[in-house]
């Protein structure tokens, strides 16, 4: 008769916890693993992004701001910058003065059919024009985040892209220009 060892005394309830545990430990690991992975590529695409780290850093320099307009006005899309910066300005108005600005900017920008429409979501619209009823500081709350988002992911790394690329009119090695 051939002796048992200690794992063959085990009862099956037991081996199969123990097999359990295991399987946690190295799940916990992997996990560990992944979210060290996740951290590590934010961190890379926050460092790809130029010395400016974001819109909000850029749009503090008046001559930044020209030039992301001028890129804009290439895309059409210049009137979400002037309605950004608009409601920037609106905000540090007295209330009696936002109370005149704010059916001015609603007619300019968030009105279907505006001069200067913004493209914003029907929601975000109608909320905003309910705003209207009374209108406070943080009547285009909701809009203008709208806007900056759209501006961050959409256009912003492109005006980037467009800044790091080689412009066509340079000189060849031979001298003349393109």
């Amino acid at each position: 008769m051939l002796m048992k060892s200690s794992s063959d005394l085990l009862d099956g309830k037991t081996r199969v916890e123990t097999q359990f545990n295991i399987a946690n430990i190295a799940t916990s690991v992997f996990k560990k693993r992944r979210s060290d992975y996740f951290q590590s590529l934010s961190a890379w695409r926050s460092d790809k992004v130029t010395a400016t780290k974001t819109l909000r850093q850029f749009l503090t320099k008046k001559s930044r701001v020209a030039s992301f307009r001028e890129f804009l006005k290439k895309e059409f899309s210049e009137e979400n910058l002037d309605f950004w910066l608009e409601i920037e300005s609106y905000r540090k108005q007295k209330s009696n003065k936002q109370l005149k600005l704010a059916q001015i900017i609603h007619e300019t920008y968030v009105d279907v059919n505006a001069p200067s429409e913004i493209n914003i979501d029907a929601g975000t619209r109608a909320t905003t024009k309910s705003n209207m009823q009374k209108p406070d500081s943080a009547s285009f709350d909701l809009a203008q985040v709208r806007v900056f988002l759209l501006m961050e992911r959409d256009s912003f790394p492109r005006f980037l892209l467009s800044k790091l690329k080689p412009t066509v009119a340079t000189k060849t090695p031979n001298g003349p220009k393109l």
